[in-house]
């Protein structure tokens, strides 16, 4: 193979390589974005404004002083029917 060929084949990969990882990082955030806002709207929907909600890729994560341990479990149940629970 000529020079020219396997330069254009390099950076053909190479700019593939590039779009993907930029591609995800977007749809990271996007995610992220949205659970963390519908996940707020439900927990707020129910009543539990004590519940703060924080996302880190697929993970969703509830944090706060709930009143009593129903409290608790009844925000993990609404966060689980918004996304799924082995998140």
């Amino acid at each position: 193979m000529r020079f020219s060929t396997v330069a254009i084949m390099t950076v053909t990969f190479a700019v593939a390589a590039a779009l993907a990882v930029v591609s995800s990082v977007f749809a990271v955030d996007a995610i992220e974005r949205v659970s963390k806002r519908i996940v707020t709207m439900e927990l707020v929907r129910s009543g539990l404004d004590w519940a703060e909600v924080d996302t880190d890729g697929l993970q969703v994560f509830l944090y706060g002083t709930a009143p009593d341990e129903a409290e608790r479990f009844t925000a993990l149940s609404v966060a689980g029917t918004v996304v799924d629970t082995a998140r």
